[in-house]
């Protein structure tokens, strides 16, 4: 697929993420970015980020499933919204250093 059809499905799926997971999952999660397929989670707290983390196969086939596209492949749950961008095949982030944060990077890369 083209670049700009991936930016397009992904902003798709950013606008309708309350359709997607439920108003209340919305309201405690928000979708930040989709690149690469990562789907970044902004979460407010431990509880929420277990919780999800529980249910994150649904949430990548909900997603995927709503674009009709394999945009998302692993989620990454932060604690404040976090710019990622990507050198070669290495996640980079900004912002956040939590060790948390960290390891979940690591893990990705």
């Amino acid at each position: 697929k083209k670049k700009f059809e991936k930016k397009y499905y992904s902003r798709y799926a950013l606008h309708h993420w309350p359709k997607i997971v439920g108003e209340n999952t919305a309201k405690n999660a928000r979708a930040v970015t989709i690149e690469n397929g990562i789907l970044q989670l902004y979460v407010p707290d431990a509880t929420w980020r277990n919780e999800l983390k529980m249910f994150q196969a649904d949430i990548i086939q909900k997603v995927n499933n709503f674009t009709g596209e394999r945009l998302v492949k692993k989620i990454l749950f932060v604690n404040r919204p976090t710019k990622i961008f990507f050198i070669g095949k290495k996640t980079v982030a900004l912002l956040d250093r939590s060790e948390e944060h960290t390891s979940e990077l690591q893990s990705l890369a």
